[in-house]
């Protein structure tokens, strides 16, 4: 099996305001990321892979919402993926309002961004990969339900 460090989306792209003002759809999403985060889990693993995603593990022992332990929880990630052979990204999930951004590295997540220039600098091969549509649509129906809910008409 190939020592594979996996990155797929975690953060609710909700403003803290809007999380505050529609808590229910804020935990829904961030549910959808979990379950995403467990299917890419499950694809690397089926593909003979040996996955590590940073994000299934420092995320129950650290607190994504203080800045302090984000950090420590992502340094601690980078420190495995110098361990890795491929370095894999999923994209599923990777949308904005109404389009899908999927290979433009620019609408990445910060941490997403972070672990490739990090991936790169160490020459860690990169993939990116999708698992079905069926993700991207769930994710942008999600936006379009924040939009509906701020009254949002554009």
């Amino acid at each position: 099996m190939i020592r594979v460090q996996l990155e797929s989306p975690y953060a609710v792209p909700m403003s803290k305001g809007d999380r505050q003002r529609f808590p229910d759809l804020a935990d829904r999403w961030q549910v959808v990321h979990l379950n995403y985060r467990d299917a890419a889990i499950r694809d690397s693993i089926m593909r003979c892979e040996a996955p590590f995603a940073s994000h299934a593990m420092y995320t129950t022992a650290l607190s994504d919402h203080v800045q302090a332990e984000r950090a420590l929880g992502t340094g601690a990630g980078l420190a495995y993926l110098r361990l890795a052979e491929r370095h894999v990204f999923y994209l599923d999930l990777i949308v904005h309002e109404t389009e899908s951004y999927g290979e433009d590295y620019r609408r990445w997540s910060k941490g997403m961004k972070l672990a490739r220039e990090v991936g790169d600098e160490l020459g860690i091969t990169t993939h990116t990969r999708r698992i079905s549509e069926d993700w991207t649509k769930l994710s942008l129906d999600l936006f379009r339900e924040l939009r509906s809910l701020r009254g949002d008409t554009t």
